[in-house]
């Protein structure tokens, strides 16, 4: 396989392939981009690169493993005795220490190898070791301090990828003794499209067994429903399908539309049931955020969602039919959102936005909630009596 393979990160792949012409391989990576955007594949291309025997091609366009020296193919099985690569425990939500140092009561043989023994170990084959942190930012303190021990006085022959989707949640003496690699958003069509040939491909296995309940019909409305809200991730894209978020806002929308205060108490509790109840599936599925940070991200994605067919309207009231609806599906609900005036509809996105800056910033989610729904409530009937 060719770098090339991971679409839409051609300024991420020259700079890796620059690198390792130009024999100027840094000894710690950040590759830091939104989840599902091609971090992990490239980062195994990567040291697929680093320790292959005879690389093909002689530059920073085109330098490529050869995928035929027993290194690549080594690789390719998840054999090969340079390449190391830690991810948290299932069980855990955090990246603890154990991982990354031996220690606090643990036996030699509870882990073969820690992140600080595959740096300093001596290369089996090659010139160098290669070791990758999935979802780095998950690091506890503990582990960050131990990690940070390693980056300052990495060994000659070591090099360690970080994979993060949420940089600022690092420490920066960890960030600035790393050499980033940022990656882009995938383009949203690009997404949209993955995701349909994903559910399509698990429709099919799902109806040729038995013992299994058939997938959830998802229509094309609802896939491109959510990877509107996906930013560029395949992988946020496909935890919005599970996440409910399309019935939720088939269920909403509709009220909003004639919308009082004490409606807006109704809209809000709904929500934070919504969200409340997803957080402890998803976290009961192995999702690696904590319930209560599930919480915040699912009240944001509602308020988003709410935002969304006040931005619809805006742009309807605005004469500007021809754009394309996110809420295409409930044309009635932005039709008599509308009514209230492109201003006021451009209010109501402002509010749900600041109250989704606010829940981020950890004020309280349900009273973040109720104020921006009453408020929203409010501008509806400022617009009646107009």
């Amino acid at each position: 396989m060719s770098l090339d393979n991971v679409q839409f990160q051609e300024a991420a792949i020259r700079m890796l392939r620059a690198a390792v012409a130009h024999d100027r391989v840094a000894h710690a990576y950040l590759f830091v981009g939104p989840r599902g955007v091609g971090k992990g594949r490239l980062a195994r291309e990567f040291a697929k690169l680093l320790l292959c025997a005879s690389p093909k091609g002689g530059g920073a366009d085109d330098l490529d493993p050869c995928d035929a020296c027993d290194s690549c193919r080594r690789i390719d099985r998840d054999t090969h005795p340079d390449l190391y690569w830690f991810r948290k425990e299932p069980d855990r939500n955090d990246f603890r220490v154990g991982l990354v140092v031996r220690g606090r009561g643990q036996g030699a043989g509870d882990l073969p190898v820690t992140v600080t023994e595959s740096a300093s170990l001596h290369p089996m084959e090659g010139a160098r070791t290669v070791t990758v942190l999935d979802d780095a930012e998950l690091l506890n303190r503990e582990a960050a301090n131990a990690l940070l021990k390693v980056l300052e006085e990495p060994p000659p022959h070591a090099v360690l990828i970080l994979l993060c989707s949420e940089a600022s949640q690092l420490p920066g003496t960890i960030l600035s003794r790393c050499q980033w690699v940022r990656f882009k958003p995938l383009p949203e069509t690009f997404v949209a499209k993955k995701l349909a040939e994903t559910i399509a491909a698990r429709t099919a296995k799902g109806t040729g067994e038995a013992d299994e309940a058939p997938p959830r019909r998802v229509s094309e409305e609802e896939v491109a429903f959510v990877c509107h809200f996906s930013g560029g991730s395949l992988e946020q894209a496909e935890w919005l399908i599970r996440s409910g978020l399309w019935d939720l806002k088939r269920g909403l929308l509709p009220r909003l539309a004639d919308m009082e205060e004490a409606a807006a108490l109704d809209v809000a509790d709904a929500i934070g049931q919504w969200s409340r109840e997803q957080a402890k599936e998803m976290s009961r599925s192995g999702e690696a955020r904590e319930e209560t940070a599930l919480r915040r991200v699912l009240a944001r994605l509602a308020l988003a969602a709410a935002a969304s067919v006040f931005r619809d309207a805006a742009v309807q009231a605005a004469g500007g039919g021809a754009i394309a609806m996110t809420n295409a599906d409930q044309p009635e609900v932005i039709k008599a959102l509308a009514a209230w005036s492109a201003d006021a509809c451009d209010r109501a996105v402002g509010l749900l936005a600041d109250a989704q800056i606010q829940i981020d910033r950890y004020v309280h989610t349900e009273l973040a909630t109720e104020n921006a729904l009453i408020q929203v409530a409010r501008l509806r009937l400022e617009s009646v009596r107009i």
